[in-house]
């Protein structure tokens, strides 16, 4: 365990690897800052690259635009997305475009090659550079997904399954659909309470719910079926989350105790206690 961000409140961390460069977003104007690689193993640094225009930013992700091109940081702050190019020597960043998302963006990530938002009761895939309309994953033409708009919901993250559907997993559910927004199933995953945050990797999701005063659990679902998989509980007062923009990290802080789930390269999830 290493401090970060000089005892600021962190709320996310994304990795850039072909770089060498941590990004967080911390403090009490929610911006994203730029660290060095080596703060990962405890290296006091005075790097320290601060995005003036990601104030209030809520969330991030990061990526590549296209193949074998530059490493990119995506940034959210209500419906303005804005693209960065990263890169280890200075300045560190260089701001390459902004798009407007459909609404106010609630999670990001990289979909069939596009940047995909979530909000509320949605998700969308939007064209890179916003060249072109964006695409509803929700498609307003279905009425098995009309209870959206009338009973609103987070967005927690999609993903694909397969390569024909995508799994849209909102606060109170997750849904399968097609590539025009359309469900694909009847089926749906069902959670015992609203997630208070998830991880996830192409063949399963486990998401962690406070099902009652001071209790934590977690439940795993794999992708492909839909199946519940074993739960674990955790007893203690109180909850921070924090994971990666993939999901495929969660880290837990729950009463005096931490814990960090992550998924292997298996697919199968770890617990590391701290």
């Amino acid at each position: 365990i290493v401090r970060a961000a000089d005892s600021k409140k962190v709320y996310q961390i994304e990795l850039i690897p072909k770089e060498k460069i941590v990004a967080l977003l911390c403090g009490r104007n929610h911006q994203v800052h730029l660290y060095p690689w080596g703060i990962l193993d405890g290296v006091e640094s005075s790097f320290d690259t601060k995005l003036a225009e990601t104030k209030n930013c809520q969330v991030l992700t990061t990526g590549v635009l296209r193949p074998g091109g530059p490493a990119c940081l995506l940034a959210a702050a209500k419906r303005q997305v804005q693209c960065y190019e990263i890169t280890r020597a200075k300045p560190y960043h260089k701001k390459l475009w902004e798009v407007q998302a459909p609404g106010t963006v609630q999670w990001l990530g990289m979909l069939r090659d596009r940047l995909c938002v979530g909000y509320s009761s949605g998700f969308a895939l939007l064209a890179l550079q916003g060249e072109s309309s964006p695409i509803s994953l929700v498609n307003p033409a279905d009425p098995s997904l009309a209870f959206l708009s009338q009973q609103p919901m987070d967005a927690l993250h999609a993903l694909e399954v397969g390569s024909s559907e995508i799994l849209l997993c909102f606060s109170q559910l997750g849904i399968y659909v097609d590539g025009q927004g359309r469900r694909s199933r009847t089926q749906e995953l069902m959670w015992p309470a609203v997630p208070l945050a998830c991880c996830m990797s192409p063949v399963l999701v486990i998401v962690a719910v406070g099902v009652e005063q001071g209790i934590l659990e977690r439940f795993g679902f794999t992708l492909a079926l839909g199946h519940h998989l074993k739960s674990s509980a955790k007893r203690g007062g109180g909850s921070i989350m924090l994971w990666d923009s993939s999901h495929s990290c969660l880290s837990v802080c729950f009463g005096s105790t931490s814990e960090q789930l992550y998924l292997r390269s298996d697919h199968r999830p770890s617990v590391i206690r701290f």
